[in-house]
């Protein structure tokens, strides 16, 4: 609202310094505009950029008019007039509804509710301690792993360890006489065969002894080489002899490098294990703390419970204070007793103001159109009438005058309906070959019924042939209880109805087919027709969405689902009382609504 109001008054400014025109289309305004023209119930005008618009009055929600400064004050006033207030408030009163809900589900059992949260401690102790005994296992096995790793490297070194005793015993007995040297060279051999077995548990160890091989084998090729270029005695068993030991060599080194490669493989596997159970372990041990901290908060929850849902008992009688203050203040609003109604009156008599000034006949016609938007939203719908009547007769019945046609009676009982219908009546004999004569036969209909005159509306539209009109006359039907002809009345129209009219007959037709299963007494047959009649009431509601009779109609769904005779649904009642009561909250429609819930609760 306060922005609307911002908008407002900048337009206003606008205005007022004689920088042009303003023309609003829904949401859009176009700024600095030329007004050349208004007939046929639309208004025309020139853009900044020399572009000319043609929009229909009925889209028009704002005009403002350099120079006339009553008519753009008339217009600040009527802009908005409570609707983003309503949809506010509906939108509050949904959101309290829900909070109110949930605070009573919540408090409604205290034992049961601490019971609740001390079970669901117990399941996550119990999910908690098995995620510890599955750390614990996993744990178990890294450590055999461990232990394998951890004996191979112990083994090595006391391999290592052992031969190197014998190499310094070796030393000592190779300086005595030749026995103990003997002994020397047995110590040598079995040292080097100790470093060969400890060397063979560590890839490393292995791939040293093959690059030792390699060398080896190398020099026996160049000792080969040598004796080919000396050619001394015997050298071709000498170089047969080196060739033989240098091949020995090399498939020593081989066997060593396979050796070291699965040794290796081995160790990279074990790395592999060791690392993915280190990660499941930190894994399980962190799910487990976040378990603990869990009892420990539900734990907490549940002693407090008591306590919270006494503090939740007294913001509920808030909440409750707060949605009944709002639900009365939405009932004001729709009801037009208070800001709207006083700001469409003050509205209308600057409009009238406006136009008793100098004032252009293009100008003259926008403030009339204008006026009548706005009589129709005070509920002056006897001068509403009158206007447009004036209007049609000037632009010759147009498509565009008979669009902004009104549309919404006063409330039943309201002398304005009863001054409508007179005019109207009256009217009828002079329009009856114009082309708004049905449009206004319509609209004396809708009044009319409004204020439950269905006879006179069946014997006005006896010879009626307009579709709408049809419906206007099935509807009257439908007001005198005759359901079988109302069902063949608006069926015959349905085919020929604009698609924004279907609405209003498939909601007629559900309504007589509704009405009419109450004589039957066949359980089968009373059934079938009430659901043929929730297939037109659910048409409306699915592709008319949002809209009152949409509302209207999801509610005569559920109270069907109800009471039918065969197979009845309460539960799917349910939740389209749900859906209503929230949907439409505060509106007559909501609240029948959360009657019926309390009546399927209870």
């Amino acid at each position: 609202m306060r922005i609307c109001a911002i908008i407002l008054s900048v337009m206003t400014f606008v205005a007022s310094v004689g920088l042009g025109d303003t023309v609003s289309v829904g949401r859009l305004p176009y700024s600095n505009v030329t007004i050349t023209a208004a007939e046929d119930g639309t208004i025309t005008f020139k853009t900044a950029g020399g572009r000319s618009q043609t929009k229909s009055f009925a889209d028009i929600t704002g005009i403002l008019i350099t120079g006339l400064d009553e008519f753009n004050e008339a217009e600040k006033l009527i802009s908005g007039s409570g609707k983003s207030e309503t949809v506010k408030l509906r939108k509050s009163i949904e959101d309290l509804g829900d909070k109110i809900a949930e605070i009573k589900a919540k408090i409604a059992d205290v034992p049961g509710e601490q019971k609740r949260l001390r079970e669901s401690a117990d399941r996550i102790k119990k999910q908690a301690d098995v995620y510890k005994t599955n750390a614990a296992e996993i744990n178990k096995q890294l450590s055999e792993l461990r232990k394998i790793d951890q004996a191979l490297k112990s083994k090595g070194a006391k391999l290592k360890a052992e031969a190197k005793k014998m190499m310094n015993k070796a030393r000592t007995l190779s300086r005595g006489n030749k026995q103990k040297q003997d002994q020397a060279k047995q110590l040598v051999n079995r040292a080097k065969q100790l470093l060969k077995e400890a060397a063979a548990l560590d890839s490393a160890g292995l791939k040293a002894s093959a690059k030792q091989k390699r060398l080896a084998a190398q020099g026996k090729r160049n000792e080969a080489a040598k004796i080919i270029r000396e050619k001394r005695k015997d050298w071709q068993k000498h170089r047969d002899n080196k060739g033989k030991e240098y091949k020995k060599l090399i498939a020593e080194a081989e066997g060593y490098e396979k050796q070291a490669k699965r040794l290796a493989d081995a160790e990279a596997r074990r790395r592999t294990e060791k690392a993915k159970l280190g990660v499941q372990i930190s894994a399980l041990l962190s799910q487990e703390k976040s378990a603990r901290k869990e009892i420990l908060k539900l734990t907490r929850e549940a002693d407090d419970f008591p306590k919270v849902a006494k503090a939740q008992q007294e913001k509920l009688g808030e909440f409750v204070l707060d949605l009944d203050a709002k639900k009365a203040k939405l009932d004001q609003l729709a009801g037009g007793s208070q800001g709207p109604s006083r700001e469409y009156a003050k509205a209308i008599r600057l409009y009238g103001s406006a136009m008793s000034q100098n004032v252009t006949p293009t100008q003259k016609k926008v403030i009339s159109y204008r006026l009548l938007n706005t009589l129709e939203k005070a509920g002056w719908i006897d001068e509403a009438a009158t206007l447009w009547l004036k209007l049609a007769a000037l632009d010759k019945g147009s498509d565009g005058v008979i669009r902004c046609r009104p549309s919404k009676p006063a409330p039943k009982g309201d002398a304005r309906n009863a001054k409508a219908i007179a005019n109207l009546k009256a009217s009828l004999s002079t329009i009856r070959k114009s082309p708004h004569y049905s449009p206004t036969l319509e609209l004396l209909a809708r009044i009319m019924l409004q204020e439950g005159k269905f006879a006179d509306v069946v014997t006005l539209l006896s010879f009626a042939k307009d579709p709408n009109l049809k419906v206007m006359k099935a509807q009257g039907m439908l007001g005198m209880k005759n359901y079988t002809q109302a069902v063949t009345v608006v069926t015959d129209a349905l085919g020929r109805l604009e698609h924004e009219s279907l609405s209003e007959a498939m909601m007629t037709r559900g309504q007589a087919l509704w009405g009419q299963s109450a004589s039957i007494t066949d359980k089968k047959k009373k059934e079938k027709m009430m659901r043929d009649a929730v297939l037109d009431f659910m048409r409306v509601g699915t592709y008319f969405p949002g809209t009152p009779r949409a509302g209207q109609s999801l509610y005569s769904t559920g109270k069907i689902m109800v009471s039918l005779p065969v197979r009845p649904n309460p539960r799917a009642a349910k939740k389209l009382f749900q859906f209503v009561s929230r949907a439409y909250a505060g509106t007559p429609i909501g609240k029948a609504a959360e009657a019926e819930l309390k009546k399927l609760n209870a």
